[in-house]
């Protein structure tokens, strides 16, 4: 994935910005601190991964309303994918558009990043000087474990992690120890369970008397029993006595109706279903006779309209060719509109060959080829024609002004030369200046002659005595060397031996080079005195020679400078000539290209070149239109064909069904064929109407005939639930059953109304209770209260002893010790089992953790450490050419070059954050086989030198361009700005500019 463009509307500091992210694979943001770097980053993460409500609110401009934006992303999967995500829209949920105009949503976008959290993102693909902070924190025998950390999650939250799960395990529980939680916990139950212990001995009478309330509730419950069923007999006896008379009753209905047959066969409502069945068959009988005779008219009136139509396929050709009818309106509309754009065109072409008035025929036109480049070449000619008429008048205006140049400079030379004195006055004034400074030099030096002597007397006598004693010494240290070298058969002596020779030379030839000038200038205090007979020559005159020769000098100059311009002006003139005949060739060649345009196309010589690219559009459009019109005449001539064809085809079809027709108008023809298709329509339509009336006239009478039936059958059925055969009997029976009818309803009265006091009850136990004594059940139920009243008497006295027996044990109860330590044992234990709970929880994902890292270590961090190296030994110009990944007894090592080792702890933390940096990169290279998402590095190199930060700018360029990986370093330092060469770099301050 990369990113190709973003476009905020609203974001922070950033509004209405567009920023290109595409044109290289390594881009560099540059810009100053409160820039808006570390803004445009969370923004590109924010279109990525969203962000919650309150950071969103964090990041709301306070110059706009929108807050959000879009970025356009490229995916090898899909290609351009643009990202949409405003705060106030779906609650800052994403809307993805592809390229093909589908739209996703949110999950979608998650699975095109593979499942890529962002905190994932934040710990493989993106780091900061922040990160190279933490490094700093670390003791150094931390350090191994937190790069193996990063190595494993690509953060140092892992090393972190770990050393939290190991403090809260040593918190929680030792197996020796006494401060740890579990082992506090583990003496307070131990001392609660040996205390409840104590007090359940002192518990032992509490339990007799336990039982003895157990025993006495039993005895309770059971009376309680015994009373409730002697009550229940009571209430049966009553109930008994209350219901003989009906019970009695209900016995003689039962007599009664053992005199009738047990089933009297009748239908339910016989009488009143047969009478309706009489009165529902009659009309439908009548109806049915109605519908015969109409069914019988349908089918004479149908035969006779199937009789009056052709064959079928007589009517399916007159459908084909009334159906070409619109076809035929279309052609003839076509027609006319064609014709009219003939007219219109042959009016055009004939107006525009007037306007051109260049001789063209209209026959030539269409004779006329204009090639696919003659547009171009005309234009060059056009252009080429311009050039030279500029050239032209360039070369004769550079003419003009040289020549006028060097009429004022040769002008200015002869002013110049007629102000030069003459030899012997010039050498005149030299020979004043020269007496002048003779004479205040010679003042000078009697001045300083006797003491200077001295002085280089001295300084002369004290650099021979440097020299003598400096050559010598050089040049006896050289024999002992020499000697060395030739007994030892040694090169460094002898080369010892060479430099002492050449130093004592060289001491040598400096003393005598400043004797000789000491010897010049002592030459110079021998000088005799200055002859007096010379005249003496005074200041102003001195200065008034000095004036007329500067004067001679400047002259001199000038005309030397003017020399010079004129040497430049005769190369120009002549450099002039060459390219006035190099446009001469120029001018020639045009020619001969005019003359080859005339030659295809003569009627141009009537035209200005200027004017050719124009003409060449309105010829064009003038060979189009004449085209056009060709074509629309034969697309006429086709319509009239087609016309022609049509009627013939018409026409035949007529002479084939010997059908006589008055007109031979093509559009009557297919108005009679029209016609007779509507006629046809009519009269099928008529057969169908009969023919659905002749169907729903069958259907009626089959339903008739079914109701007529089911009517019939239904009085068979009566006659048959009856018994009987005829009418007059089947009304006989009912009054039987009437009877019968009425003593069941009676009998079912009263068996409803025993039913509610002796639901289970047979029909034998009904019998049985109706056959019993009165006086007997009145003896029965004086039993049964007497009975009653000795229980309740035995159950008074049980109450009584309870009710000691609980007074004993509240007494017992009112000490709560045992209980209070039972309770507090139980609080303790659980408070014992979840802090072993959480033991054992960190116990187990501090094993999981330490499973994870050797599971790593065995898949995956060979190669990352491989990478780690290849990155690292560039990072550092080949200093370092290995990083070792940490084994059971040994922290993370390098090695340089020399092959010497080091342990990680023992690097400065420049070079340390430099491993951390070559780390991250090669996690992030492994992952983007899976994750093809781009690095977002934040000014992690600041702490770096200016060699190898120029190696880590040239390792992601590499990185970049090998891998295809997208890049993004956000800095703010100019050092690192100008120090890509590969890269896209894009300045943001006041606005975004690309470099």
């Amino acid at each position: 994935m990369k990113l190709l463009r973003a476009t905020i509307y609203g974001f922070g500091k950033w509004v209405d910005e567009s920023i290109d992210f595409s044109g290289a694979p390594f881009l560099c943001i540059h810009g100053e601190n409160e820039s808006g770097k570390s803004t445009l980053q969370q923004f590109i993460l924010f279109m990525l991964y969203g962000l919650p409500p309150k950071k969103r609110a964090f990041y709301q401009p306070k110059t706009s309303s929108k807050m959000g934006g879009v970025l356009t992303i490229w995916s090898p999967s899909i290609g351009e994918v643009t990202i949409e995500r405003f705060d106030h829209v779906r609650n800052g949920a994403a809307i993805c558009k592809t390229s093909n105009g589908q739209t996703y949503d949110e999950e979608w976008l998650i699975k095109l990043l593979n499942g890529m959290t962002l905190e994932t993102y934040q710990s493989i693909f993106s780091f900061s000087a922040v990160d190279l902070d933490v490094m700093k924190q670390m003791k150094g025998s931390d350090l191994s474990e937190v790069l193996f950390g990063i190595g494993l999650t690509g953060s140092a939250t892992i090393h972190q992690l770990e050393k939290r799960l190991d403090q809260e395990l040593s918190g929680l529980f030792k197996p020796y120890g006494k401060k740890p939680a579990l082992n506090e916990q583990l003496k307070v139950v131990d001392n609660l369970w040996k205390t409840s212990l104590e007090q359940k001995q002192k518990e032992s009478t509490y339990r007799s008397k336990k039982e003895q309330q157990h025993a006495l509730e039993t005895e309770m419950n059971h009376l309680e029993s015994q009373l409730t069923e002697n009550k229940k007999k009571e209430i049966d006896v009553d109930r008994h006595l209350q219901a003989l008379p009906m019970l009695q009753a209900y016995q003689q209905t039962r007599s009664q109706l053992k005199q009738y047959p047990e089933t009297i066969a009748f239908p339910e409502n016989g009488i009143e279903r047969l009478n309706q069945s009489k009165e529902t068959m009659l009309p439908l009988k009548s109806e049915l006779d109605l519908l015969q005779d109409k069914q019988q008219e349908y089918k004479a009136k149908q035969n006779e309209l199937r009789s009056e139509l052709y064959e079928k396929e007589v009517y399916e050709k007159v459908q084909q060719l009334v159906n070409q009818k619109q076809e035929l309106i279309d052609y003839q509309a076509e027609q006319t509109q064609l014709g009219e754009q003939i007219q219109q065109l042959d009016h055009q072409i004939e107006i525009e060959l007037q306007d051109m008035d260049i001789g063209i025929e209209r026959e030539y036109l269409e004779h006329i080829q204009l090639p696919f480049h003659l547009e171009r070449t005309w234009n060059e000619l056009k252009e080429e024609q311009k050039q030279l008429v500029s050239e032209k008048e360039q070369l004769q205006q550079e003419e003009t002004t040289i020549l006028k140049q060097k009429q004022y400079l040769e002008n200015q030379k002869e002013e110049k030369e007629s102000n030069l004195l003459e030899e012997d006055e010039l050498q005149e004034n030299k020979e004043r200046i020269q007496q002048y400074e003779k004479e205040q030099y010679i003042k000078y030096t009697e001045q300083q002659r006797t003491p200077q002597k001295e002085n280089w007397q001295e300084w002369k006598r004290k650099r021979k005595k440097t020299m003598q004693y400096g050559s010598s010494g050089a040049f006896i240290l050289s024999i002992p060397n020499m000697w060395l070298g030739i007994t030892m058969e040694n090169q460094f002596f002898y080369v010892v031996a060479g430099l002492l020779i050449l130093v004592a030379a060289g001491i040598a030839i400096w003393s005598y080079q400043s004797m000789k000038l000491a010897d010049t200038f002592l030459s110079e205090y021998q000088l005799n005195d200055v002859e007096k007979s010379a005249p003496s020559i005074s200041k102003a005159e001195k200065n008034k020679a000095v004036t007329l020769l500067d004067t001679q000098q400047q002259a001199l100059q000038d005309v030397q400078l003017i020399d010079d311009q004129l040497k430049k002006l005769t190369i120009q003139h002549m450099q002039l000539e060459e390219r006035t005949n190099s446009f001469q060739v120029k001018q020639n060649r045009f020619q001969d290209k005019l003359e080859e345009t005339y030659r295809d196309f003569p009627f141009l010589k009537r035209i200005a070149i200027t004017y050719w690219p124009s003409f060449y559009h309105s010829l064009k459009q003038l060979i189009n239109s004449n085209r056009q019109l060709q074509q629309i005449k034969n697309m006429v001539a086709k319509l009239e064909n087609w016309q022609q064809d049509f009627h013939q085809e018409i026409t035949q079809f007529y002479a084939e069904n010997s059908w006589n027709t008055n007109s031979q108008n093509l559009e009557e023809l297919i108005a009679e064929l029209e016609h007779l298709l509507e006629e046809a329509r009519y009269t099928k339509g008529l057969v169908t109407q009969y023919t659905k009336w002749i169907e729903e006239n069958v259907h009626r009478q089959r339903e008739l005939t079914k109701q007529i039936s089911i009517i019939e059958r239904e009085i068979e059925d009566l006659f048959q639930i009856a018994n009987v055969t005829t009418e007059e009997a089947f009304y006989e029976r009912a009054k039987v059953f009437q009877v019968k009818q009425q003593l069941v309803d009676k009998e079912n009265e009263l068996r409803l109304q025993l039913a509610s006091w002796y639901a289970d009850l047979d029909e034998n136990a009904l019998q049985a209770k109706a056959n019993t004594d009165a006086l007997l059940l009145e003896r029965k139920k004086e039993l049964i209260e007497q009975t009653i009243s000795q229980v309740e008497t035995t159950r008074e006295a049980t109450r009584q002893t309870l009710s000691e027996v609980k007074a004993d044990l509240q007494k017992m109860e009112e000490t709560e010790d045992y209980s209070t330590t039972i309770h507090r044992f139980s609080v303790e234990q659980e408070s014992l089992n979840r802090m072993a709970k959480e033991w054992a929880i960190r116990k187990t994902a501090k094993e999981m953790l330490t499973k994870t890292k050797h599971t790593y270590r065995d898949h995956y961090l060979d190669k990352i450490v491989a990478q780690t190296s290849t990155f690292f030994e560039a990072i550092t110009n080949g200093f370092y050419q290995r990083v070792f990944a940490p084994l059971e007894t040994k922290t993370f090592r390098v090695e340089t070059q020399d092959g010497i080792q080091y342990d990680v702890e023992e690097l400065s933390q420049g070079t340390m954050n430099q491993l951390y940096v070559a780390l991250r990169l090669a996690i992030g290279i492994i992952m983007s086989k899976k994750h093809h998402v781009p690095f977002m590095i934040d000014d992690a190199f600041v702490h770096f030198d200016d060699r190898r930060t120029i190696n880590v700018i040239g390792l992601l360029e590499n990185i970049s361009e090998k891998h295809n990986h997208q890049i993004i370093l956000f800095t703010c330092k100019e050092a690192i700005n100008h120090n890509i060469n590969l890269g896209k770099q894009i300045r943001i301050g006041n606005s975004v500019r690309i470099i």
